[in-house]
């Protein structure tokens, strides 16, 4: 909201009915009943040998629309998605890079939650870390914190395969705490929690072009060592810091995350566009 606010250079207004807005923000979490309507029109106009319109598929008033998509639409899961953004042009904010997605534009979701200079956000919007992630750090090589427990902090949704076999794994190298919500929930924020640790396991959870983890810059802003994270093809972490495509524990003290700031200006540019 705060980059569309930026680019029109006015107050956006959240309407609760898609005939009165003005411009229609896209995200991939369709209900069973739009995906239908989707595939039955889209039949239809097959069949009338007619290439409609996203907007007249939808029943939508107006061609103004922007998709945005964290998810990793390499990924068999959202591939429906990615084809709808495809084979409609929809305009998209999504993890792709330029060289693989020339009419989209690139906002990985790890960016959200960057202390940017341009934009002061409300202190609840970085409740999902506890803080904002400092741009210097991640711009400088990795500072180790101060950490009281030589443990492997190990937060996930489930411990099905390949999560079950890689606590296994770690537990050869250091003892593994595990976390997982809501069972098994922390006292206090991500970032003190990662404070308390000296490792952290942040492996991607599936292999797509640019795909980039949010656990990598919370890690690195946490000072907290980060294990298991394979690099993406095209990702915008230095590969300075891997080694064969993973994280490297004896390079991350001497090379930064990344090399260039987020580049919101591009961005804006895209939407105003």
């Amino acid at each position: 909201m705060a980059l569309i606010e930026k680019a029109y250079k006015t107050n956006v207004k959240i309407v609760d009915d898609v005939n009165k807005s003005e411009l229609i923000l896209l995200y991939p979490f369709f209900t069973k009943k739009q995906k239908n309507r989707l595939k039955v029109i889209g039949n239809l106009y097959r069949l009338a040998k007619k290439k409609p319109s996203f907007s007249s598929l939808m029943g939508y008033p107006h061609e103004r629309i922007i998709a945005v998509s964290h998810e990793n639409l390499d990924s068999p899961d959202w591939s429906w998605f990615k084809n709808l953004l495809l084979t409609h042009n929809i305009k998209r904010l999504t993890f792709w890079p330029e060289e693989i997605d020339p009419d989209g534009c690139r906002f990985p979701y790890w960016w959200n939650y960057v202390q940017h200079e341009d934009f002061e956000l409300e202190p609840e919007f970085y409740s999902r870390y506890g803080k904002p992630l400092c741009l210097q750090k991640l711009m400088s090589p990795f500072q180790p914190n101060r950490a009281t427990l030589d443990r492997i902090a190990f937060l996930n949704r489930h411990l099905r395969y390949p999560r079950n076999n890689q606590v296994k794994i770690l537990e050869t190298f250091k003892p593994v705490d595990i976390f997982m919500a809501p069972k098994t929930p922390w006292n206090g924020t991500k970032h003190a929690l990662l404070t308390d640790y000296k490792y952290i396991f942040c492996a991607e959870n599936s292999c797509g072009y640019g795909y980039e983890t949010e656990k990598l810059p919370e890690a690195w802003d946490a000072g907290c060592i980060p294990l298991g994270y394979i690099q993406n093809p095209l990702s915008q972490f230095s590969d300075e810091v891997f080694t064969e495509s993973k994280i490297d524990i004896e390079k991350i003290n001497a090379y930064p995350l990344i090399k260039q700031k987020p580049d919101l200006q591009s961005l804006i540019r895209y939407i105003r566009n």
